[in-house]
């Protein structure tokens, strides 16, 4: 097969065997796209949160609320137990 007057030859064959190679990055966002779409993932996360943030605003409201006594009416019980 091989000629005396060329200079280079080359041979091309074909083989059955082909091997793939592939690499994927797979990160925090993608874990959460995959469980449920990561706009549920992201307003799930932000109402946890929102509601850790706002729980003790909201106590401490209705406590207020609750437990509130006008000033003339507390000036009045603290004069009255005096007695």
């Amino acid at each position: 097969m091989t000629n005396p007057n060329s200079v280079i030859q080359i041979f091309i064959t074909l083989d059955s065997l082909v091997i793939n190679r592939s690499r994927a990055i797979y990160n925090v966002l993608d874990f959460l796209g995959d469980i449920g779409g990561l706009f549920d993932a992201l307003k799930i996360i932000g109402e946890f949160i929102i509601a850790l943030l706002g729980h003790s605003h909201m106590t401490m409201f209705l406590i207020g609320k609750l437990f509130y006594f006008p000033i003339s009416l507390a000036t009045r019980t603290s004069l009255n137990s005096d007695l």
